[in-house]
């Protein structure tokens, strides 16, 4: 059978960030196992760092979606384009991607939408233009793929779930100190504040510390080296990955106790180094948790509950290391690169309405 082409819109990095590692990971992953023919398509926007009006940033949007309209009509021109996958990222995007979709139905070709984000009904309440499109891509796309099964309007679509993953990283021993690793940016999204706040109100450690890693702007870094009160706290500021990979791997528990969140890598990058995890129930982080036991996870925003998981995991070594063994098996069965690129090859052939084994 011939490969099918499938043309992939979505951010290119650097930065390798975000959607951007996602389309990263999946790239290699086709490199290796050669199941399709992937054409890139770039919408990510490069405007140079600085304070813009919102008029300047209208105005830069709109000539931002002509030349990707552009660019994208090209594409479909110069490749034999089999289906059409959009990497959608929320709020204005979504007019961008309509009418890219738009375009991709006046050719006939199939067109696949993600969401890339904890979706939930939630959505509705965005800013009309905003909403309108995205209701025009849930009705108009063959096929709707979103981080959880909270999204009501798509269900009818059948989304996929399990499509994130990543390849294993070259990783050395592991030493498993009794370590909490938290790598993130230093913002109160993040909940890396309550974490901080709660880890400093358990009354016996049990020689226990905790490690943070993560850029920090003037503000929030001197937030954050206030509430550093003893030596059980090191922030170690912005690391190079393969620094931050040697961290964590070190570690024996990861933290990320967000108040949002769509698809977390670092969680992804910590089960490959069998960490349990501590993190909220937001964005597509339920996945993991929905195919095993990888440690504790909890409602975002609840530092009673936040503290009581430290003190489960810090005082329990034997169930927090089975954690971690868990972790690991749920990484390896379900979100590899490979898992990845499979989970994505069957929603694109049965979109196609062909079998992929003929």
């Amino acid at each position: 059978m011939n490969k099918i082409n499938v043309l992939i819109c979505s951010p290119l990095p650097p930065p390798k960030g975000g959607i951007a590692t996602w389309l990263h990971e999946l790239v290699e992953a086709n490199n290796s196992a050669q199941k399709v023919n992937l054409i890139t398509f770039n919408t990510a926007n490069k405007r140079p760092a600085g304070v813009y009006s919102k008029l300047r940033k209208a105005i830069d949007g709109f000539r931002l979606i002509f030349s990707q309209l552009r660019n994208f009509n090209q594409k479909l021109k110069d490749n034999r384009i089999d289906i059409v996958h959009l990497s959608s990222s929320g709020g204005f995007a979504h007019f961008r991607d309509l009418l890219f979709l738009m375009m991709a139905k006046l050719k006939n070709i199939p067109v696949v939408v993600q969401l890339h984000y904890g979706v939930s009904d939630a959505a509705y309440q965005w800013m009309p233009l905003s909403k309108m499109a995205l209701y025009g891509l849930c009705k108009y796309a063959d096929n709707i793929l979103t981080l959880d099964n909270s999204f009501s309007f798509s269900s009818e679509k059948k989304p996929l779930l399990s499509i994130n993953g990543m390849a294993p990283a070259p990783i050395g021993d592991l030493k498993k100190e009794k370590c909490i690793v938290f790598v993130g940016w230093i913002v109160e999204a993040k909940g890396i504040f309550e974490l901080v706040e709660q880890w400093n109100n358990l009354e016996n450690k049990h020689g226990w510390y905790l490690k943070i890693i993560g850029p920090a702007q003037p503000v929030e870094q001197a937030r954050l080296n206030d509430k550093i009160i003893d030596d059980s706290i090191l922030y170690l500021g912005e690391l190079e990955r393969e620094k931050v990979l040697n961290h964590v791997a070190d570690a024996s528990v990861f933290a990320l106790p967000s108040h949002t969140e769509g698809f977390p890598y670092a969680i992804l990058e910590a089960m490959q180094s069998e960490l349990a995890i501590l993190a909220s129930d937001v964005g597509g982080i339920n996945q993991i948790f929905s195919y095993g036991d990888p440690g504790i996870i909890i409602p975002p925003k609840q530092s009673k509950k936040l503290a009581c998981a430290l003190t489960q995991l810090i005082s329990n070594p034997q169930q927090t290391n089975e954690f971690g063994q868990s972790a690991f098996q749920i990484y390896s069965e379900h979100f590899t690169g490979l898992a990845m690129l499979n989970n994505l090859h069957n929603c694109w052939t049965s979109t196609l309405m062909r079998d992929p084994y003929a």
